[in-house]
């Protein structure tokens, strides 16, 4: 069996120094999180280059994006441009929610559960867990990957993260330190 090797790369750089896990690897990524933890200091996701870096050392068996549909034009682009790229994407439409209080609508599409399963379903072809989200709800899963022997990695920000998800993690990385790997400037 060939073994893939996950490196987590800083500037391009990619030696041994830089290795921390072995193994097959899947990555998940809660895009609403993802988006918002960039936006958080005036980045977005750069998908190209996101997929560039993870696919630069084999390190991934798999791409998931999870995120929401709009109906726009504009989004079925996108979503044909993370096709095109490597990735498995997983959408539902958003669920707009009338709050009672401010009268506000409240536009939501988590998909907790959708990667949560995903993850079960897919746990025989991976041997590493990376996920970019920061939602506590994602503590649960992370435990009962342990049980099974997989190695958990957590992308997010040090504000956009569950203190009980860094816990459960082998890894914790601010994805700020990354931002020349795959993020760029926000389009104002």
């Amino acid at each position: 069996m060939n073994e893939r090797k996950l490196y987590i790369m800083k500037h391009s750089s990619h030696n041994n120094n830089n290795l921390l896990f072995t193994g097959k690897c899947v990555v998940f990524v809660d895009a609403a999180n993802l988006a918002n933890s960039a936006k958080k200091f005036g980045k977005t996701v750069d998908y190209k280059k996101f997929a560039q870096y993870f696919h630069s050392c084999n390190q991934a068996t798999s791409l998931r994006y999870y995120g929401p549909t709009f109906h726009a034009k504009k989004q079925q682009g996108f979503f044909g441009m993370l096709d095109k790229i490597g990735f498995t994407i997983i959408t539902k439409p958003i669920k707009v929610i009338r709050d009672q209080k401010s009268h506000h609508d409240i536009h939501k599409a988590n998909f907790d559960v959708e990667l949560a399963v995903d993850a079960v379903i897919l746990l025989k072809y991976f041997d590493v867990f990376i996920l970019f989200s920061g939602d506590s709800d994602f503590v649960y899963l992370c435990q009962y990957l342990k049980r099974h022997k997989k190695t958990i990695v957590i992308f997010s920000t040090r504000y956009r993260i569950a203190k009980e998800l860094i816990d459960v993690a082998d890894q914790f990385i601010d994805i700020k330190e990354y931002a020349e790997e795959f993020l760029r400037i926000y389009p104002f």
